[in-house]
C-alpha cells in the first residue's frame, strides 16, 4: 500500500514523538555543520586542560589535540577501545589514558558492550565489568584544579557525572562543558532540563541540540 511521504511523516510524528524530534534535531546538526564546526572549536591553547569522558576510539581526543596540542585525559573503560586508543597514542605523553569510566561515585558495575553505544543503562548479551571513579577524587588525586574543557557521552552516565559535577562545586573550575543527552534513561527529558537550570547558574549556553549535543561556557 502507498503511503503518500508527508502523511507518513505526520503519522511518525503523532506515534514516534520524541524519535521524530530526535531526527529532526540530527539533520538541523548536520546542516548547521555540528561535528566539524562546534565540536572541536574552542579558545584551548597548548596549555589547556581537557577531558574526554567516553572516549571509545579517541577521534575526538585526536582532534582536539592535533589542533591545539593541549593535555588531554581521556577515559575509556571497555577493555577493547582502551587498548585501541591507549596503543593509538602512546608517543603521546600529553594524553593520558585510563581504564575508566567517570562518574558521581567509585563502584564497579556490567556494561553492556555494544559499540559506541556501549552503556550501563541497557542490557545485552555481551557484558563487561568496569570500573567508575568519583570525577570529584579524580581531580584531586591528579591535582586537576582547573578544567578548560569537558566533554561527555556515557550512554545516560552524564546525569549522575553532571550532578556530582555541580554539586560539589567542581563545575566552577570548568570552563567549557560539551555533552550529550540521551533519551533511552527514565526520566531523561526532565532530567534534561533540571541540569540545564543548575548550569545556567553558572555557565551561559553557547548551544544546545535535543539530545544531541549542549555546550555551555563560563560565565564571566
Amino acid at each position: 500500500m502507498y503511503i503518500h511521504r508527508v502523511y507518513f511523516n505526520k503519522l511518525y510524528r503523532i506515534f514516534n514523538p520524541d524519535r521524530y524530534e530526535q531526527s529532526k534535531e540530527i539533520e538541523r546538526w548536520y546542516k548547521d555543520g555540528g561535528d566539524t564546526k562546534f565540536r572541536y572549536s574552542y579558545p584551548l591553547h597548548s596549555g589547556s586542560t581537557v577531558i574526554d569522558a567516553g572516549a571509545y576510539h579517541g577521534e575526538w581526543t585526536d582532534g582536539i589535540y592535533k589542533k591545539y596540542k593541549c593535555y588531554i585525559y581521556a577515559f575509556e573503560p571497555v577493555t577493547k577501545y582502551f587498548d585501541l586508543i591507549k596503543n593509538k597514542f602512546k608517543k603521546t605523553n600529553k594524553i593520558k589514558v585510563f581504564k575508566e569510566g567517570l562518574a558521581g561515585r567509585n563502584r564497579k558495575v556490567k556494561i553492556s558492550i555494544d559499540d559506541f553505544a556501549s552503556s550501563t543503562y541497557k542490557r545485552s548479551a555481551k557484558t563487561e565489568n568496569i570500573q567508575l571513579v568519583d570525577i570529584v577524587e579524580f581531580c584531586k588525586t591528579n591535582k586537576i584544579d582547573n578544567i578548560d574543557l569537558i566533554k561527555i557521552n556515557i550512554e545516560g552516565g552524564e546525569f549522575e557525572l553532571l550532578e556530582r559535577i555541580i554539586n560539589s562545586g567542581l563545575i566552577n573550575q570548568i570552563k567549557f562543558v560539551q555533552v550529550q543527552f540521551h533519551n533511552f534513561v527514565p526520566s531523561a527529558e526532565q532530567k534534561m532540563i533540571s541540569l540545564q537550570r543548575k548550569l545556567s547558574k553558572t555557565h551561559k549556553q553557547k548551544y544546545s541540540y535535543w539530545f544531541i549535543w549542549d555546550s555551555w561556557v563560563k560565565k564571566s
